[in-house]
């Protein structure tokens, strides 16, 4: 009779990563050369931005959860 013993190491490493905010309560879009810009809400709703000579420009939406930024 032969009684064989074994033991068995396993290395582990755990990363973790710094937390994410949850909410976003003021977002600030910087312009360079682009004085205006057209803001389309998600509820059919324009809202047209325009800076002057502003390096620049704070977008703030009350109800709308999305907003698409069209600059030409």
């Amino acid at each position: 009779t032969a009684t064989i013993s074994t033991t068995t190491t396993v290395a582990t490493t755990k990363t973790t990563r710094a937390a994410l905010p949850t909410t976003i309560t003021t977002a600030t879009i910087s312009t360079t050369i682009i004085t205006t810009a057209t803001i389309s809400t998600t509820s059919n709703t324009t809202a047209t931005m325009s800076t002057n000579n502003n390096t620049t420009a704070t977008i703030s939406t009350t109800n709308n959860t999305t907003a698409t930024i069209s600059a030409t």
